[in-house]
Parts: structure tokens; sequence; C-alpha cells
């Protein structure tokens, strides 16, 4: 997946959904999770799984450049994480994607 598909899809999770607060990051949430077969509350919660890495990170993603929510409101909305395990989360997401890991989803 690109990053014009990464865009895409994360703005039809948005439409409609806009109401200045959290709805539209739960809406890309609940994409996510169900896209690679985890819940929401596997990305939002504290777990450090294996399998956690890449939906977490394509969840940040999408809320940082499709929302332009700051590293601390995703860092909030996703289990009160530091706001620099969420940049760092989000870089290691472009680097694996940039390298041409692709996109493992569950679909």
């Amino acid at each position: 997946m690109t990053h014009a598909q990464d865009w895409r899809e994360a703005c039809e999770v948005v439409a409609g959904q806009w109401d200045g607060q959290d709805r539209p990051m739960m809406g890309i949430a609940k994409r996510v999770a169900a896209e690679f077969g985890v819940t929401v509350e596997d990305l939002r919660g504290a777990s450090q799984e294996h399998r956690l890495i890449e939906p977490r990170g394509k969840a940040f993603y999408q809320c940082r450049h499709v929302l332009q929510r700051r590293y601390t409101e995703i860092g909030r909305f996703f289990g009160n994480r530091d706001k620099s395990g969420v940049r760092r989360v989000i870089h290691k997401y472009m680097a694996a994607r940039s390298n041409g890991e692709g996109d493992r989803s569950a679909a």
C-alpha cells in the first residue's frame, strides 16, 4: 500500500465523523484493528506483542498525517503513551514502508 492509498483509506474513515474530539481517531483505530485482525483494545493497550507493531504504527501514522493530531493527543488516545514513543512508532512504521516491507494486514 502506498502513502496515497494510506491517505485515501484514512480519509474514508474520517469522512462524516469530525466532531473535534476523538471520534475520528476511534474510526481509524476500528478500521486498522479490523484490517489486522486485532481489537481496538489491543491497539490502545499496554501490550508490546510483535503482532501489534504494524497495526499500531499504521493507526498512529494515520492519526498524525491525516488528522494532523499532535503526538501528545495520539498518545493520550492510545493508552496515555509518551509523545516521544508515539513519534518513534510513526518513524519506524514509515521506515518499514519505505523499505518495501509492505502491508502485512490480515485482510
